[in-house]
């Protein structure tokens, strides 16, 4: 079978050209085999065939030729007799040399079988020379293999040797620092034991100063409540009186009007029209007066209302923002 040319050639081994030399040597011994039985059945066969021609030779001795006219078609002389004197001649000489091979045709046999053994048995040198080099080869190969294998286990062993050291080491450094950071852990573990107890400590400080705080602010807070709730009895009480005054005096003012209406209607008649006149001026004056004063005092009631409002609003403010 033929490569591709992209197709890189294997390259040929040892026991490769060993299995092309068996291979010659079997064809050239098939060969050899071949060669001698063809020779020896040629030379079998024409010695078998040489009784027959020695006496087919005698008969034409013993016999007499039996004349024959001149062929006409045939442009071979004849002799007085009759006969074909060198066609005979040239019979003979073929028989003679069929019979009796030439030496050259067996020496050539003999040379090629020769030839064939000797490349048989340089063959044979080859092929033990061959396995004697294989063998050598392999010896080689397997002492140079053992040295190499000997040489990596040895390099293995070095490493293996040297990564356990350091393994070792890793291992002793790590555990230092277990041990160390377990001593960092301890120590941050009760700091933190003393940090919370102190925290726990001043937060129940700090709620008592808060509780404590609180009450002081609840007590200051109830007693300015109390304080504002007195002064706004107080401001209400006043603004009461100040009402009921208004009340008495608006009332005596009315009975004074009134009890003048009533001196003026009696005194009517004593009196002429200008004094009467004078009398509606008045009570016209005196009506507009009320109605005034009226208005004042709703006008001063609804902005003390509004006062009242606003004073109750920022008091009850002031008691949600304490409350807080």
């Amino acid at each position: 079978m033929f490569s591709s040319p992209g197709t890189p050639r294997r390259p040929q081994t040892a026991t490769d050209r060993l299995s092309s030399v068996r291979n010659n040597l079997h064809q050239l011994r098939e060969a050899v085999q071949v060669s001698e039985t063809f020779a020896l059945a040629h030379l079998t066969s024409k010695a078998a065939s040489v009784p027959s021609q020695s006496k087919v030779q005698t008969r034409a001795k013993a016999t007499p030729s039996q004349p024959t006219p001149p062929a006409a078609s045939s442009g071979v002389p004849v002799d007085g007799n009759g006969s074909h004197a060198p066609t005979q001649q040239a019979e003979s000489s073929r028989v003679l040399s069929q019979t009796h091979p030439p030496a050259a045709t067996i020496n050539v046999f003999d040379n090629v079988v020769i030839s064939l053994k000797q490349h048989a048995i340089k063959i044979e040198e080859h092929l033990a020379v061959e396995a004697t080099t294989r063998q050598e080869m392999d010896r080689r190969l397997k002492l140079l293999v053992d040295q190499k294998i000997r040489e990596e286990l040895v390099r293995l062993e070095k490493k293996a040797g040297d990564r356990i050291a350091e393994l070792h080491n890793h291992v002793e450094t790590l555990s230092r620092r277990t041990e160390t950071l377990q001593a960092e852990l301890t120590t941050e573990r009760e700091k933190n034991v003393r940090l919370t107890q102190e925290l726990k400590f001043h937060v129940a400080h700090g709620v008592a100063d808060v509780r404590e705080h609180v009450n002081q602010v609840r007590s200051v807070s109830q007693a300015s409540q109390s304080i504002l709730a007195k002064n706004l009895a107080e401001n209400i009480l006043r603004l009461q009186e100040k009402l009921d005054v208004e009340r008495h005096s608006r009332e005596s003012v009315l009975v004074a009007v009134r009890e003048e209406m009533h001196h003026a209607a009696r005194s009517r008649d004593k009196t002429d029209d200008r004094a009467l006149q004078k009398l509606r001026d008045d009570v016209v004056a005196l009506e507009v007066q009320l109605k005034r004063e009226r208005e004042t005092r709703e006008r001063g009631e609804e902005q003390l209302a509004a006062t009242m409002e606003e004073v109750v609003a920022q008091i009850q403010l002031g008691l949600r923002n304490v409350t807080r």
